[in-house]
């Protein structure tokens, strides 16, 4: 995970993101690779060629077009229209202006990173099962996407219910091994899935209703004050007629500026969800259509957030909204090689208009990110979490004052673990309430 945070504190279950916590322990194990370079450089360049060649491969075949396909793989990189408002001085990563997470989640080692390659050869294995009926492909499939429920459970979940609901839909005129297909990830589903709602009561995590929180987000990011405002009355019964303006004037701002360039995907997208024509572009299009709702919507969040910050404490289904953000690339780029083929200068113009939208987020976060210089630790920090690897033995664990500026440099300098960790919130979701308050006094004593 970013960083392997869960595995650092003591007695706590490794059972989210352990797949990708596999791929550094054997870089570690096969190679003599240390842990951190085989996060943030080795492990990073590898899930970062996997991405461009899985993109390539499932846009060709969606596209029937290898043009299409490669240019997917540059515009997955892309981003909305977070560029057009940078005179807000709360708008830092011009991406996540309206909570587009891909760009900071792939560049910052994020388990979307190694998942996104799994999804797209998970739908290729799909097309090439419905084509030819050989059942290793459909067990390449299943295996494909049910890993995403170790890599990244949103996206897993998201991507097999898009292919169960593509069957529903094609229940009449789809093929029989589309259904075939996604019975068998159905079933294969279950036994992952039941741990998770069982064990959901043991968690710190949150489900509830909050609509249009994620936009309440962008907009306070915008600093317009009349729709935060707005949006905070959503959902109630004594809501303003004049607040249900600003919100839905909000919503649209916020929809036109998270798709960008994807718009002109829109019309491909509806009428894949709806002719159902061909099963594989009909579960990416369930997919889709799986996504924004959720985000918009629903809350998931820790049910005790003490000590996190704004974005960590508020919600985490802005997951589903970049999931679905992602495939729309792929309707967009069969979209502007269409439009390309009229003549060269359309061609031309349409490609050089697809980046001018697409590609001005994805330059601001390079040159941000350079802006930002380089976070030199102390180095008395350095020798202490040193001493620690001498005067210890592997297993034991350390107390250490929590930090929000790095994570442990015991766990990771040292390799030991310790009772508490606060630097990576979203962990506080896979530890329960009451094991928080007990690891919190501990370190307070």
């Amino acid at each position: 995970s970013y960083p392997p945070e869960v595995l650092s504190c003591s007695g706590v279950e490794a059972a989210y993101h352990v797949v990708y916590h596999l791929q550094i322990a054997a870089w570690s194990c096969f190679f003599g690779i240390d842990v951190l370079d085989g996060l943030y450089r080795v492990g990073m360049q590898w899930s970062l060629a996997l991405l461009i060649l899985s993109a390539f491969l499932l846009g060709s075949r969606f596209c029937r077009n290898d043009a299409a396909g490669l240019l997917t793989a540059v515009l997955i990189f892309g981003a909305g229209l977070g560029f057009l408002f940078t005179s807000s001085q709360s708008v830092e990563w011009w991406s996540l202006t309206f909570i587009d997470v891909t760009l900071v989640s792939v560049f910052l080692v994020n388990p979307l990173l190694p998942a996104l390659p799994l999804l797209f050869c998970g739908f290729v294995c799909l097309d090439d099962y419905i084509e030819s009926g050989r059942r290793g492909v459909l067990v390449g499939c299943a295996l494909l996407l049910l890993s995403l429920l170790r890599v990244k459970v949103f996206l897993g979940a998201q991507a097999i219910g898009g292919v169960v609901l593509a069957a529903l839909l094609l229940r009449r005129d789809g093929t029989k091994r589309m259904r075939i297909a996604a019975g068998f990830l159905a079933v294969c589903t279950l036994p992952l899935l039941a741990p998770m709602v069982w064990g959901s009561g043991t968690g710190n995590t949150a489900i509830g209703w909050r609509p249009l929180e994620i936009v309440r987000y962008s907009m306070e990011k915008l600093e317009w004050s009349e729709s935060v405002q707005a949006l905070a009355e959503v959902g109630q019964w004594s809501m303003r007629p004049e607040a249900l303006g600003w919100a839905t004037s909000a919503t649209l701002v916020w929809a036109l500026g998270f798709l960008g360039l994807r718009l002109v995907a829109l019309p491909g997208w509806a009428s894949d969800l709806f002719s159902r024509s061909n099963p594989v572009r009909s579960s990416m299009a369930c997919v889709v259509l799986i996504g924004f709702p959720v985000a918009l919507l629903v809350r998931i969040a820790p049910a005790e957030a003490t000590g996190l910050s704004r974005l960590e404490s508020i919600n985490d289904v802005i997951w589903f909204a970049a999931q679905s953000g992602i495939l729309l690339w792929f309707w967009t780029a069969e979209t502007v090689i269409r439009f390309g083929k009229r003549s060269r200068t359309a061609s031309a113009a349409a490609l050089a208009a697809a980046v001018a939208i697409a590609l001005p987020c994805t330059l601001q976060h390079f040159t941000y990110k350079r802006s930002l210089g380089i976070d030199r630790v102390p180095a008395e920090a350095v020798e202490a979490a040193r001493a620690v690897q001498e005067l210890s033995a592997a297993g034991e664990v350390w107390v250490e004052p929590p930090s929000r500026v790095r994570p442990s440099l015991v766990a990771y300098l040292a390799g030991r673990s310790v009772v508490h960790d606060g630097y990576v919130g979203y962990d506080y979701r896979f530890v329960p309430r009451e094991d928080l308050e007990f690891r919190r006094h501990a370190v307070a004593q």
